[in-house]
């Protein structure tokens, strides 16, 4: 039970960080461009 609720809120929270990385590094690609 506690490890379901942590995995429903550190799963969503690890995605969303590799997302905003992806898309930090996609900025820095198309300023440097």
């Amino acid at each position: 039970m506690l490890f379901s609720t942590l995995q429903g809120i550190l799963l969503p929270s690890l995605f969303g960080a590799l997302y905003l990385s992806s898309k930090m590094s996609r900025l820095d690609i198309s300023r440097i461009e």
